[in-house]
């Protein structure tokens, strides 16, 4: 893979292409097209609607995280009603576990995400000591430790 020869939009289409993942024009739609301008601040998944969403299940968020990693300055993922399941926050948060900049990461609203995303989410933020901020509002996870756990951790990773 070759950064200065490629965009945000040809990047995600050519990790589609090796990891055999239907591109989506959604995504595609909200990536830039300038090449080797990697200087994304942030990704915002367009908003589906009150329908859920089905965009990112399974393996679809695997081919994002590379343009993530090529965006060294993003520091706001916003993927809320996407359809995310443990197969996709696997995906997500072995990504972004050493991504240098992301600080905000909004999940909100994927039913997917319950109980057993908990750790796969808690070691994430053990490792990346820059997220102080995880949004999971409207997911199947329920109060209680689990909640308490990952707060826990956002708070420590304030003073870190």
């Amino acid at each position: 893979f070759d950064s200065l020869v490629h965009s945000n939009r040809t990047a995600y289409l050519w990790w589609c292409s090796t990891l055999k993942v239907k591109p989506n024009d959604l995504i595609s739609s909200v990536l830039s097209t300038e090449v080797n301008h990697f200087a994304m601040k942030e990704f915002i998944l367009p908003s589906l609607g009150r329908q859920p969403g089905t965009l990112l299940w399974g393996n679809a968020v695997a081919p994002l995280l590379p343009v993530f990693f090529l965006n060294k300055q993003l520091s706001l993922i916003v993927l809320n009603n996407a359809g995310l399941n443990d197969i996709g926050i696997k995906h997500l948060t072995e990504g972004l576990a050493g991504h240098p900049s992301v600080t905000n990461i909004h999940l909100d609203r994927n039913k997917g995400i319950d109980n057993s995303s908990v750790p796969m989410l808690l070691d994430m933020l053990k490792k990346n000591h820059n997220v102080v901020e995880l949004s999971l509002n409207g997911t199947s996870i329920t109060p209680g430790p689990h909640l308490a756990a990952l707060q826990a951790q956002l708070k420590q990773n304030m003073r870190a």
